[in-house]
């Protein structure tokens, strides 16, 4: 893609994102769009966005290889997280503050010092906090029927808001089972493994491609690797995301 393409659809999600808007569709406007010139408007999207907006942190999106399959992909897809994002437990989240909002339980990962490259897998302790955290991912588009996987990346992954959980128990990350309910009723139900079939790649993974990228990963920022389970529709209810042992967030939807 032409610089001055890059610049024309970033520039319109910022004006979409300044009115409120739903992101608009436009991969079909462009001639021969590829993945990689998604990811190049994605990174001109966030560096307007962070002026404004610190980066918090990143995420994976579309992990799972059967929806990778279902939207045409070869591979996951990564997101940036800023902090405007950031719920905390006891927070009341509004749900009129999205346009399509899906829910996904996951397992985060609170920086303990800056990444410069890969760390030492065996020293993970030394860098990684793992935690339960929730997103709240916002593919909100103005023509749903069309958007496919370039407005999705370009449109950052649908990153939108997250809420990090505190860790109660120290447990095997892949064999961690979580269930969510909303009012009592379990409406997904996910296992560690979920994410690329292993933490350890997830997040090895997204790591690798955020840097690669030429962002940086900062002491305090997340990262998120992925849904566990199936990503369910937010709706106003009191929700649970139960952890078991590794950990349990609560919080209600308005």
């Amino acid at each position: 893609m032409r610089a001055t393409d890059i610049e024309k659809w970033k520039d319109a999600f910022i004006s979409a994102r300044e009115k409120g808007d739903p992101k608009p569709v436009l991969a079909g406007d462009f001639a021969g769009v590829t993945l990689e010139d998604a990811f190049q408007v994605q990174r001109s999207l966030v560096t307007e966005i962070s002026q404004t907006d610190a980066i918090a942190g990143y995420k994976a999106a579309v992990t799972n290889p059967a929806a990778q399959a279902a939207q045409g992909l070869s591979q996951a897809l990564y997101g940036v997280l800023f902090d405007s994002g950031l719920f905390r437990q006891g927070d009341a989240v509004d749900s009129s503050g999205f346009h399509r909002c899906i829910l996904e339980t996951e397992i985060g990962y609170r920086l303990k010092q800056d990444i410069c490259e890969l760390p030492d897998l065996g020293n993970l302790h030394e860098f990684l906090e793992p935690i339960p955290m929730l997103e709240f991912a916002d593919a909100g588009y103005d023509d749903l029927a069309s958007m496919g996987p370039l407005d999705l990346t370009a449109g950052n992954s649908a990153s939108a808001c997250y809420l990090p959980g505190d860790r109660t128990g120290e447990v095997e990350l892949n064999q961690v089972s979580v269930s969510l309910s909303r009012g009592g009723e379990i409406i997904n139900n996910g296992r560690g493994s979920d994410a690329f079939g292993d933490q350890q790649v997830a997040f090895s993974w997204l790591i690798e491609q955020v840097l690669a990228a030429g962002y940086e990963i900062k002491a305090g920022h997340y990262l998120m690797t992925g849904a566990l389970g199936r990503p369910a529709p937010l709706k106003p209810g009191e929700y649970v995301a139960d952890y078991g042992d590794f950990g349990r967030i609560e919080f209600i939807v308005n």
